[in-house]
């Protein structure tokens, strides 16, 4: 059950079914001596033509119990972690899971392997074998031009990998959260 709103001394209630003619969309409950009146939808609509004042109340609390409820639905729906998570990211986070998408990627596997066996099968075939007249450029067995190339690929991207787990995390800790929100208002 949830409470909607609660009515001050002359205050009103129930404008709603006698405005439109549908069926009640709340119940109330009186938690202290409260005396009512009651006024039929024919004797409510006289009311309000015979004071205009009155009818100006009568919507503005319309209007304020809307705004409640309003607040109320705003602060109980259910929010998508993912785009709350995406609104959190500065141009570098993205740019970091840009980066970290890519080289977490098969397709950058594919390219590293390539560049790989290109690498040093033509330094090897170069070194080793002296009738193609080639020349090596990063001698076989030490391949130090491919070690250090490798090497500086990798000191870049373990900090940006770091990074991409640390969002991952938070995002993990979002949905978390997201979902310990859920279960309590279920």
């Amino acid at each position: 059950m949830v409470t909607l709103s609660e009515v001050e001394p002359g205050g009103f209630f129930g404008e709603m079914s006698v405005l439109d003619g549908g069926k009640r969309s709340a119940n109330a409950t009186a938690i202290s001596d409260t005396t009512l009146h009651c006024l039929a939808r024919k004797e409510f609509d006289g009311f309000l033509l015979e004071h205009p004042q009155a009818a100006l109340e009568v919507f503005r609390g319309i209007g304020e119990r809307l705004r409640q409820t309003n607040l109320l639905v705003s602060q109980r729906v259910t929010r998508n972690a993912n785009i709350v998570h995406e609104g959190s990211l500065s141009a570098l986070d993205r740019f970091a899971i840009a980066i970290t998408d890519k080289v977490g990627s098969i397709s950058f596997f594919l390219i590293i392997a390539g560049w790989t066996v290109l690498w040093t099968g033509y330094n090897l075939l170069a070194s080793e074998v002296p009738s193609l007249h080639w020349r090596a450029f990063d001698p076989f067995p030490a391949f130090v031009a491919y070690l250090l190339a490798s090497n500086v690929i990798q000191l870049l991207l373990i900090p940006l990998i770091m990074v991409g787990q640390n969002l991952q995390g938070r995002h993990s800790e979002t949905r978390a959260q997201f979902d310990f929100e859920v279960n309590q208002k279920a």
